[in-house]
């Protein structure tokens, strides 16, 4: 599966209840200028390959409930400026194979209730500039 999104300006996405998405094969989303998702209720992304993810400018992303991500292969995230993250409740990443995460500028991520991340292989997180990491269990 090749699968190709790219996002040029204000782009929103809201999902309530259960949100599944599987990707399988080379995989690739560009977002340039403002972005939000926020995922209500179970939220599950599994990709499985080259998984690629670049986001520039401001970056929202909020999920509530449960939310589970499965990384396996190559996987790539890539966020310029200001970049939030917040999860409530459980919340599970798994990451196997090489795995990057390079963010520029301001840096947020809040984690409220149970959260899990599991990384095995090669794993980079490169930080510059503000960033925030704040986690609360329950």
């Amino acid at each position: 599966m090749n699968t190709t999104v790219k996002n040029t300006g204000e782009h929103t996405v809201k999902n309530t209840g259960q949100h599944t998405a599987k990707n399988t094969g080379q995989h690739t989303v560009k977002n340039t200028g403002q972005h939000t998702v926020k995922n209500t209720g179970q939220h599950t992304v599994k990709n499985t390959g080259q998984h690629t993810v670049e986001n520039t400018g401001q970056h929202t992303v909020e999920n509530t409930g449960q939310h589970t991500v499965e990384n396996t292969g190559q996987h790539t995230v890539k966020n310029t400026c200001k970049h939030t993250v917040k999860n409530t409740c459980q919340h599970t990443v798994e990451n196997t194979g090489q795995n990057t995460v390079k963010n520029t500028g301001q840096h947020t991520v809040e984690n409220t209730g149970q959260h899990t991340m599991e990384n095995t292989g090669q794993h980079t997180v490169k930080n510059t500039g503000q960033h925030t990491a704040e986690n609360t269990e329950q």
